[in-house]
């Protein structure tokens, strides 16, 4: 992994658990949290570009079990049904990150 790739990596990890913490906090205050849901799916967003960029999967759509494994190994807590709750996110998202670096 070159210096770069690291770097973009590290971005994300920061970024998600930055926002894992956050919504814990608001939870634990009993604050609505409705406008997390929009963190999340950038989040989302964002660890899709992580992943097409540094975990070098093919374009497009890949199986999310596949991602679940990957963000597991780097460190990032995700739960069980990651792959479930993933595929409700690419029903909502217009544009897969990570396909026009193949077109």
């Amino acid at each position: 992994m070159n210096k770069k790739d690291y770097l973009i990596l590290t971005k994300g990890r920061a970024v998600c658990l930055a926002l894992d913490s956050a919504i814990g906090l608001l939870n634990e205050m009993e604050l609505d949290v409705s406008s997390a849901e929009t963190a999340r799916q950038e989040c989302v967003t964002e660890l899709f570009y992580i992943i097409t960029r540094v975990a070098s999967f093919s374009c497009g759509r890949e199986k999310w079990t596949g991602v679940y494994d990957f963000l597991v190994e780097i460190g990032i807590s995700v739960p069980e049904d990651f792959h479930l709750e993933m595929s409700y996110v690419d029903s909502i998202l217009d544009v897969v990150p990570g396909e026009e670096i193949c077109n």
